[in-house]
């Protein structure tokens, strides 16, 4: 048997740093958060209450959808509402 076998080039096992590999539930619950939260994004653009990054925000505008560096959209607040 190779000692080598299901072991990356450093010769770690992937799925022991990835705890989501190993576990279903995990990446279940992983795929339900990111729809979760594109949902939410997708709320806040259809309510005029976020804008893609760089764009002024206008009134009733709180905040700005960014891409971080795996490409998934998230939000950043960059006001607060005044009643």
């Amino acid at each position: 048997m190779d000692s080598h076998q299901g072991k990356d080039a450093a010769g770690s096992d992937p799925a022991a740093s990835d705890p989501a590999a190993s576990d279903p539930a995990a990446s279940a619950e992983d795929d339900q958060a990111r729809r979760a939260e594109e949902r939410f994004i997708d709320d806040l653009i259809s309510r005029g209450e976020a804008v893609p990054e760089g764009e002024e925000l206008p009134r009733g505008a709180t905040h700005e959808v960014i891409r971080d560096e795996d490409g998934h959209r998230k939000v950043r607040r960059r006001r607060f509402k005044a009643y």
